[in-house]
């Protein structure tokens, strides 16, 4: 866990033979067929979530929307980096996004790591309604199957219902947000009359987000 950013850390592994298109987050069913809070993956595909657990991040989606600003994207093999993604997601207005994004097109990594991407430009909201769709090699092109490794940045954290009725979407809630992710609550707090600002509850190291 990067002490300096909040950060939503999925790992997606495939120990099957062939390559297999995964769907992550879909509670409502923006991908067709919504896949709940107990999704179940193809035979040899398994999807955690290091900090929690990946089912707590799913139950977190029904009442919060995490804003993310940035990807790192890590593999066993660097031919999975030329796999494209489908992200699905509503944007700041309410309308639903399909697009489709390609890792190895939009990122660069300063340490020339064949088999990493960092993208700071990658934006999307993830929500009840949000999906990725990725696919990942297996055993046929990565000895012992690919090992996916998706580190995104939270930028904020947003309460949908505000969005919705018009009000801010960052409420101030001095308790925080229960991310599902442990140490990782986030505070919003008042910023003056610049907006609300977001606080990681990480100690003295901690970094503000602001609304963007």
């Amino acid at each position: 866990m990067n002490p300096v950013e909040a950060t939503l850390q999925i790992v997606i592994t495939n120990s099957a033979s062939a390559a297999v298109a995964v769907t992550l987050f879909n509670v409502g069913g923006g991908q067709t067929g919504a896949q709940g809070l107990s999704p179940t993956f193809a035979t040899g595909v398994a999807v955690t979530c290091p900090q929690s657990t990946y089912s707590q991040v799913l139950i977190s989606l029904l009442s919060i929307v995490f804003k993310i600003g940035g990807l790192k994207y890590s593999c066993q093999n660097a031919t999975q980096l030329a796999n494209s993604f489908l992200l699905g997601y509503s944007n700041e207005r309410g309308a639903y996004n399909r697009i489709p994004y390609t890792a190895k097109a939009m990122g660069n990594n300063m340490q020339n790591v064949a088999t990493e991407i960092d993208d700071a430009t990658f934006q999307m909201n993830i929500g009840v309604d949000s999906f990725i769709t990725i696919t990942v090699n297996g055993t046929a092109v990565v000895s012992g199957g690919e090992n996916v490794t998706l580190t995104f940045t939270i930028a904020g954290i947003k309460e949908p219902v505000r969005a919705l009725s018009g009000q801010p979407t960052l409420a101030v809630n001095p308790e925080g947000y229960q991310t599902g992710i442990p140490a990782q609550t986030l505070v919003v707090s008042n910023q003056g009359q610049g907006g609300g600002g977001i606080a990681l509850n990480k100690g003295p190291q901690s970094k503000n987000f602001y609304n963007r």
